[in-house]
């Protein structure tokens, strides 16, 4: 699993630059790029983890049942409903369908007349990604929906292997995938053919690598982060400062990994078109000043949605682990609280200085772009109790 999601970002790393230069993308070379690469991913090999259930057998049994409905319920919904999201076709998707021409990629349709609203300067990395996974092809409805399908029943697997590997027994880990199954990262359908599910993939990819003291590969998977979106910049930082603590050894091969894919993510990015407007269009001091003399409004706004019923609860539990971790004192915990809250708290302050009506904003946005962290936030959950490797 991990060693695929290290390839699929080598991919991407290597391929899009070699495009840049003029290399066509066919099957044959996509196939010919991941043959060359699959050595150097295969190298991700991870330890069996081996616990003994604490649960009694029946809530056990209940929490396996309830995983699978979950992911049954997960995958259904994606079955049935259309592809409907505004951002993926105005945005995404959109792009995806576009940056090839006649198999050479071409992004000069970025500076054409009419797409100013499709926020050109939005990394390419995940359009590039979903290309490739298409060998080249035109990637169509079915297979945005079988993309994000396995991504989803990846980022579960993913997500319980950490809590495993935090020493949570796998009643436990079942319960907690289920919920993050049943959040509204996989169960809104509005998230498929867009870039959260996979930004909150490789992030909870490169955490669980640092858990399992894997450096270059959780380095690999974080340095991805800003080639999906935008906000992935903030994200792999935080999260590369968590690994880093983390890692009993191989901080150096974390950075340095890391590091030159953020490079490469942002020597791409000055490379896009800049058209259309920014959250800093216009006098955003003054919005943010004017909002920020009555933060009320906006605060209870973001209050309203992380308490909605769609959460199942998951923002009370999440509080109630970090006022436990508080009490212990646990690190690890901490640091992986630390990064949702301090993610959460930049997405917070967007709204107070976008040009956008703030309340619009908060409403199209913001279930969307929190539920992301909710991996997150459960192996911050899932990590009270556990220790660092001795001699950190």
């Amino acid at each position: 699993m991990m060693s695929v999601l290290v390839l699929l970002v080598l991919l991407v790393a290597v391929g899009l630059p070699l495009a840049l230069l003029g290399i066509p993308v066919t099957p044959l070379s996509v196939i010919v790029l991941a043959a060359a690469l699959f050595p150097l991913a295969r190298r991700v090999r991870l330890a069996p983890i081996a616990l003994e259930e604490s649960w009694p057998r029946p809530a056990a049994l209940l929490a396996r049942i309830a995983l699978f409905l979950a992911l049954a319920l997960f995958l259904w919904k994606i079955a049935l409903a259309p592809l409907w999201s505004w951002d993926h076709f105005a945005i995404w998707g959109m792009k995806s369908r576009l940056m090839l021409n006649q198999g050479r990629l071409d992004l000069g349709f970025l500076s054409l007349p009419g797409f100013e609203r499709s926020v050109t300067y939005y990394p390419v990395g995940l359009p590039m990604l979903w290309r490739l996974l298409a060998l080249g092809g035109l990637p169509g409805t079915v297979f945005f929906k079988i993309v994000h399908a396995l991504f989803g029943l990846a980022l579960v697997a993913v997500t319980r292997r950490g809590v495993l590997r935090l020493g949570r027994s796998p009643a436990m880990a079942d319960a907690l995938a289920a919920l993050l199954a049943a959040s509204p990262l996989l169960w809104d359908t509005i998230t498929v053919g867009l870039a959260d599910l996979p930004l909150a993939l490789w992030a909870t990819a490169g955490l669980v690598l640092a858990l399992e003291s894997e450096d270059w590969p959780a380095g690999i998977c974080l340095g991805f982060l800003p080639w999906i979106k935008q906000e992935g910049l903030t994200l792999a930082l935080l999260a590369l400062i968590a690994a880093a603590v983390i890692l009993p050894k191989g901080r150096k091969a974390l950075f340095l990994s890391a590091g030159l894919l953020i490079a490469g993510a942002l020597a791409i990015g000055r490379m896009l078109p800049k058209a259309g407007p920014t959250f800093f269009h216009g006098d955003w001091q003054e919005r943010a000043l004017e909002r920020l003399s009555r933060p009320g409004e906006i605060l209870t706004m973001l209050g309203s949605d992380l308490i909605a019923p769609d959460w199942l609860g998951f923002w009370f539990l999440f509080a109630a682990g970090v006022g436990f971790v508080l009490w212990r004192r646990n690190r690890t915990a901490l640091l992986l609280a630390g990064v949702v809250l301090l993610q959460l708290g930049l997405y917070a302050a967007v709204y107070f200085f976008t040009y956008l009506p703030p309340e619009g904003h908060i409403l199209s946005s913001f279930t969307r772009i929190a539920a992301a962290l909710v991996p997150l936030g459960i192996l911050a959950i899932a990590g009270n109790g556990w220790r660092i490797h001795a001699g950190m």
